[in-house]
């Protein structure tokens, strides 16, 4: 691994658990094993380093929606369950860096960097939304889905739907997931397929 990736992992580390402002460039060094001056040679700044760090996120969570639908799969229940299964259980880990950091971005963003954070995260959600809206579109395509609802309406409560599960699960230690996850798909999917 290139010191400039290790450089970008660490900090990611350090942005999720220590936020942006407490986290300084020493730290940063001391975590990679490196002196200060040598970031410098990789990043600018540690503005640099913290886009960086969001802009592979936000590239990583692209791939992974694009690569949870397989394209080969035809039965389009299956392939939004299965996202829609995935989706929750890899963003319901509260041990994932990724996912502490998307958190503490979401409720408090770096003073002064909220609207270069919006690019990364506004882009990577409209690629999402895309690709979700051309497989419910494929569906009402072929039946399966209520041609009269809008497909993007039906993205959008896909979406919503699913940030309820997890962060209700982030504060209420006595709510079962995975059971709440397949009632939910059961009532969603109830309401979308096509009879």
């Amino acid at each position: 691994m290139s010191t400039k990736d290790q450089i970008r992992l660490k900090s990611q580390e350090l942005f999720a658990e220590m936020g942006y402002e407490a986290t300084s460039l020493s730290k940063i060094a001391e975590k990679v094993g490196i002196k200060k001056a040598s970031i410098y040679s990789h990043y600018e700044n540690k503005e640099a380093i913290f886009l960086d760090v969001i802009r592979v996120m936000a590239e990583e969570y692209v791939s992974n929606i694009k690569n949870t639908f397989n394209e080969e799969e035809d039965d389009i229940e299956q392939q939004l369950k299965h996202a829609f299964f995935r989706y929750i259980e890899n963003w319901s880990d509260e041990e994932d860096v990724t996912n502490q950091l998307y958190n503490r971005l979401i409720l408090f963003p770096p003073a002064g960097l909220k609207d270069k954070l919006g690019i990364y995260i506004e882009e990577s959600e409209r690629i999402v939304n895309e690709i979700v809206t051309a497989v419910i579109v494929k569906g009402q395509e072929l039946g399966d889905i209520h041609a009269d609802f809008e497909a993007s309406k039906i993205t959008s409560s896909f979406f919503s739907l699913i940030v309820g599960i997890i962060s209700e699960s982030s504060y209420n230690k006595t709510y079962d997931l995975e059971e709440q996850a397949k009632c939910s798909w059961n009532i969603f999917w109830r309401g979308i397929a096509a009879d």
